[in-house]
Formats: structure tokens, C-alpha cells, sequence
């Protein structure tokens, strides 16, 4: 299920900094000199603007690219010092010398123009990706969260509630395990899959702390994934949810024309994004962000956990949304009791808390039911 991070509602200038690195070679008295800054000769070269952490974790080869382009000019800068210090100085007659410093200077400026032309294509190219669509917020976290508040305003949210929309959206953030790799998180996957309740761990997760386990129904070949999680996880009926959830996208702002006008396939072809989640829930009870260190004392405290996890087949790109609906000890270890909408109503599955950090992939979303306004379990 693809998700978005907020990042800090920050926004992409479309104005840039520029660095003039200069380098001129002239005879002067008979004497070679090699002066910077020079206005023939400077280049002037875009700062390089920086990756929104939305971007950063469904875009590495952006990541890798930035980090060439920063190498790349810090050699740059030490290259015209070097040279600007070993030229400076040097007599007409020094025929070899100068025409080494000539030579230098040719090839230093031809590396600083591909430079430029490589930085202000990675410059076009994040703002592509980040400037919202005429038709929707496009991957703009913070174009996506002033439409999902104005939505709510309009659709007479309490002050409080519209307070603590804000707060979860602000704080939902992309945040892989750091040595998580596509071969740990499918290893991870399968070790989970494979426990079937022996050795204690079903007895353990019994007398284990938190809400419990409703069920959904089983997903099948839609991406509707977060309809069944944020079911399982309040206890309202799968129509109901996505029911909710179509409105919402109907009404939102933050999607495409072409994607409110078909609701229903956009979920089943491609979900629900983070924001989506947290509205939903939100108005079906109360629901607050999480991190994973936190998940434990969440469920402890009468939540339900709503985590996008990777999926098994460890590509980092997508997203797959579970929900924990208990926590307990076995093993000396915390472990979690997991309902994942691929393997039905029923099956539970259990994962530690250190598998849970190499497949989690952002910070959960705590639901609990609002006393005296959420609807009651209908079954």
C-alpha cells in the first residue's frame, strides 16, 4: 500500500542558491597568473536542493545521486584551489608549465560544466517529483496535509479533533530499520509465516495485554489492504470502512480528478495513503501516532496498532498494512500478536520485536474507540 511521510511541511523553493568557482589564466607582465574569481570564467553552479524524506524512502538512486553530485563538487572546489595555487606565479618563458596549467584549467572547466548540466537535471528532476499535480498534492506531503485539514474543517471536525489530525499527520514518518535488507526483511517474513503456535508462544500471546483479535475477512487481489487493517483494528464491518473511505477520497483534494472519480478501483488498484489512514480512524474513535518503541505501551493501554509493514517480498518501495492487537513476553523477548488481512480472520500470527524492526517501515497509528461515540462491534 503506498504511503506518504510528512516532511516537515517544508517545500521545495523554486529559486536556488548558485557558487561561482572561478579559474582564468592570463599573462600579465610576463608572468603567468591564475586569479578566482573570475567573471569570464565562473561557473556558476546550483546548490543542490535537498530530498524530502517522502521522496527518500521510495527514491534511493535520487539519495545516491545527491551524494555523487556533493562529492563531486567538493573535489571540484579542491581541484580549483589546487590549481589556482600551482599556477599562480608562473613566467611566460615556462612554456612547459604552462601549458600544463592550460591544459588543467580546459579539462577543470569542461568537468565543471558537465557538473552544472548533471546538478540542475537532478534539480529539475526533484522538483518534477515533488511539485504538486494540478490535479492532486502528487507526492507534496505538505501540499497533502493542508488539503486533509481543510477537509476536515469542512466536514465539521471539532477544533480538538482537527488539533490532533494535524498532530498524527505531522508525525507519521518513513522509518526503515537502518540495516534492514531485502534478504533480512523476506528471512523475517518467514520465520513469522512458518510459527504455528508451538512452544508456548500461542498460550503466552493469550495471557498477553491489549484489545484482541477481531476479523475482517481475508484480502484477496486488491490493494485494499489498510480497508481490512483499519477494520480489524477498531472492529467496524469492512463496508462500513470502505464506505468511509471512498467518501474521503471523493472529497479529497490531495488526489488526482481521475482518481476521485473512481474511488473505488483507485483503492483496489493502489489504497490508501498514510493521511487516509489516520483520517479514517480518526473518525471512527481516536487515533494518535506511534513509534515502534512505543507500540508495546500502546496495546498495553487498550490500543490497537495499525502498522505499514514491507511486504514479503522485501521490496522497500511498498507498503503493506497489519495491525497488532497484543503484546507479550516469551523467550525473555516482547513479542506481538499480528493479524495480517492476506491470511484471513482467524490465523494469528506472532512476530518479536526485533523482527518487527526490520520489516516495519513507519510509525504505527494507535487506535482506541472514542467513549460514548464510536460505534459498537457489529457481528
Amino acid at each position: 500500500m503506498p504511503r506518504f511521510r510528512i516532511d516537515d511541511r517544508t517545500r521545495l523553493k523554486a529559486t536556488v542558491r548558485c557558487l561561482r568557482l572561478g579559474i582564468v589564466l592570463a599573462v600579465v607582465g610576463g608572468v603567468l597568473t591564475m586569479a578566482d574569481p573570475s567573471p569570464l570564467a565562473a561557473q556558476p553552479i546550483p546548490a543542490l536542493a535537498e530530498i524530502p524524506p517522502a521522496l527518500v524512502a521510495v527514491q534511493p538512486s535520487l539519495v545516491a545521486q545527491r551524494a555523487t553530485l556533493s562529492q563531486e563538487r567538493a573535489r571540484l572546489h579542491e581541484n580549483v584551489i589546487a590549481l589556482n595555487r600551482e599556477c599562480s606565479g608562473i613566467h611566460a618563458t615556462d612554456r612547459g608549465k604552462v601549458a600544463s596549467c592550460t591544459k588543467r584549467k580546459v579539462a577543470l572547466e569542461a568537468t565543471m560544466t558537465l557538473h552544472v548540466r548533471n546538478s540542475e537535471a537532478f534539480n529539475k528532476e526533484l522538483e518534477r517529483m515533488r511539485a504538486p499535480s494540478a490535479q492532486g498534492c502528487g507526492v507534496d506531503g505538505a501540499c497533502t496535509i493542508d488539503a486533509m485539514i481543510a477537509l476536515a474543517r469542512r466536514l465539521g471536525w471539532s477544533g480538538d479533533d482537527q488539533a490532533r489530525l494535524t498532530r498524527s499527520l505531522q508525525a507519521l514518518a518513513v522509518d526503515f530499520a537502518p540495516n534492514a535488507t531485502e534478504a533480512s526483511i523476506r528471512s523475517a517474513w518467514s520465520d513469522i509465516l512458518e510459527r504455528d503456535g508451538s512452544g508456548g508462544i500461542a498460550a503466552a500471546a493469550d495471557r498477553g495485554e491489549g484489545p484482541g483479535f477481531p476479523g475482517a475477512g481475508t484480502q484477496a487481489s486488491f490493494q485494499d489492504c489498510a480497508i481490512f487493517a483499519i477494520a480489524n483494528a477498531t472492529g467496524v464491518p469492512y463496508s462500513v470502512v470502505a464506505n468511509r473511505a471512498t467518501r474521503l477520497m471523493r472529497d479529497g483534494t490531495w488526489r488526482s480528478a481521475h482518481e476521485r472519480a473512481d474511488p473505488q478501483h483507485t483503492i483496489e488498484t493502489g489504497g490508501l495513503n498514510g493521511g487516509e489512514v489516520i483520517m479514517i480512524a480518526q473518525a471512527l474513535g481516536r487515533a494518535r501516532v506511534v513509534e515502534v518503541a512505543d507500540f508495546a505501551a500502546a496495546l498495553k493501554a487498550g490500543s490497537r496498532v495499525l502498522v505499514n509493514v514491507v511486504p514479503r517480498n522485501g521490496d522497500r518501495r511498498l507498503g503493506h498494512e497489519v495491525v497488532l492487537t497484543k503484546t507479550f513476553r516469551h523467550g525473555e523477548q516482547t513479542w506481538y500478536e499480528l493479524m495480517d488481512s492476506t491470511q484471513g480472520p482467524l490465523r494469528r500470527l506472532y512476530v518479536s520485536h526485533r523482527e518487527l524492526n526490520i520489516i516495519h517501515r513507519e510509525n504505527g497509528v494507535a487506535y482506541r474507540p472514542e467513549p460514548g461515540q464510536s460505534p459498537a462491534l457489529l457481528r
